[in-house]
């Protein structure tokens, strides 16, 4: 691979709470790859969200919304114009007419697991969105030439979903990074929290319910929910007032130097999820020193190792006692904290960079 190749990377997900991925890996690969030539694709709105540093790397507009017909027509056009030997789709949605060679990020199959559902849209557009979503996701899977993914669980579940050849799969795991320090502690010194979005599978109504049963034997204790106040959270709100349930806070969009306070000072971060294709919150929580209490589904034990405390996250019962255990033991907390920042050091983005370029010098 010593002639100078072309690579499009499509960012369109750049600016997004799922963006980090990409922002990490171009940010990466700048410093990896020299040689070859980068057109790194964003929206309008994202020109002056990420600059390039590197003289082989440049911004291309690409103003086209995910699973529309623009997507297909317009993004198909303009990978057509820049001809490039190689692209990178971050995510499933792609021109599903494109006849180039591309490699694909998937980074769980969730939203086929979990329907409609997880779509963040009205009940009507979610319904419409579910069959188009499954077949561009079924055509990334047969048509790319490579499928990169997060973990090994979603290289099974796509290789078992799809019956897929395994060696077009790789895994290239995602990593936590260390937040600024925090301006000053929470107001809260008695707390859980959970931080994310509020979609169905991320199952908070039964980490509220375990969160309720815990009072009686910590009458203190709150529930803190961290995350921009999404119409799934404003539900979920609603849905809390009406059960009359105590010492429960939504918080809104917090920065870095907040969350940072919030991991540093809990009691124990619980991840209460259904589906995960890599778990990065409950990283990022063992990484700022907060022990980590979390389901035991899909890539989760993966993920954490032996450096978290699982329960079954059908279970409240089993939930409400795995998090007892750890705020209940200094011991416990103590052990979790000090294996949890052992295992965040476990990964890197410049190692999600490094083999993701080793990747693509396989297909070029």
């Amino acid at each position: 691979m010593s002639a100078q190749k072309h690579i499009v990377i499509d960012a369109r997900t750049i600016a997004s709470s799922t963006g980090r991925y990409v922002h990490r890996l171009v940010d990466n690969l700048q410093d990896l790859d020299r040689i070859n030539r980068y057109s790194i694709l964003v929206r309008p709105t994202e020109l002056t969200f990420w600059q390039p540093s590197a003289a082989n790397f440049s911004l291309v507009e690409a103003p086209f919304a995910d699973f529309s017909f623009g997507e297909q027509i317009g993004l198909k056009r303009l990978l057509d114009k820049l001809s490039p030997d190689l692209v990178h789709f971050i995510m499933p949605q792609h021109p599903v007419l494109y006849k180039g060679k591309f490699l694909v990020t998937i980074h769980d199959l969730t939203m086929r697991r979990f329907g409609h559902r997880s779509f963040k849209t009205s009940p009507f557009l979610r319904v419409l969105k579910q069959p188009v979503y499954d077949r561009v996701l079924k055509r990334a899977v047969q048509n790319s030439s490579g499928i990169i993914t997060p973990t090994n669980f979603v290289k099974q579940d796509i290789a078992s979903s799809y019956d897929v050849d395994e060696s077009k799969l790789f895994v290239t795991y995602e990593a936590a990074e260390q937040l600024p320090s925090p301006a000053q502690k929470p107001q809260y010194n008695d707390y859980i929290m959970y931080v994310g979005h509020a979609s169905d599978y991320k199952n908070l109504k039964l980490l509220i319910a375990a969160h309720q049963a815990l009072i009686a034997d910590h009458p203190k204790l709150w529930l803190i929910l961290v995350g921009k106040l999404s119409n799934n959270h404003k539900k979920l709100q609603q849905w809390s007032q009406q059960q009359n349930f105590k010492q429960l806070r939504f918080t809104g969009f917090v920065n870095d130097r907040e969350l940072h306070g919030f991991y540093k000072n809990t009691r124990a971060y619980v991840f209460p999820s259904l589906s995960e294709g890599f778990g990065l919150p409950g990283l990022e929580a063992m990484l700022h020193g907060a022990p980590v209490v979390s389901s035991n589904t899909t890539c989760l034990p993966e993920v954490y190792g032996n450096a978290a405390k699982y329960f079954n996250p059908l279970s409240v019962k089993d939930m409400a006692k795995s998090i007892n255990d750890v705020i209940s033991s200094k011991k416990a907390s103590k052990d979790l904290v000090a294996a949890g920042k052992k295992q965040a050091q476990l990964y890197s983005w410049q190692q999600t960079a490094a083999e993701t370029l080793a990747i693509y010098k396989q297909y070029l």
